[in-house]
């Protein structure tokens, strides 16, 4: 009887254990996911970033009159 009481302390004991490695390990992965959403949220701002400067640009280029070429002035 006293074997038996003993060992669900011991079973009780390890399930404590893999419950705390498995906290341990959930907040690796959490930590781990916060960091590669982050990385890939700050990639898509630099490729919308990029985006907004070329349409900028190319809108430029078309307001720019002298870039027109001289037979769209004569024939629209």
């Amino acid at each position: 009887m006293l074997l038996k009481k003993q060992n669900k302390k011991k079973t009780k004991s390890l399930d404590e254990l893999n419950l705390e490695q498995l906290i341990t390990d959930l907040r690796g992965i959490e930590t781990q996911l916060f960091y590669l959403i982050d990385l890939e949220l700050k990639e898509q701002i630099r490729n919308a970033h990029k985006l907004v400067d070329a349409i900028d640009k190319n809108n430029e280029l078309d307001d720019n009159p002298e870039d027109e070429d001289p037979l769209c002035e004569l024939f629209g």
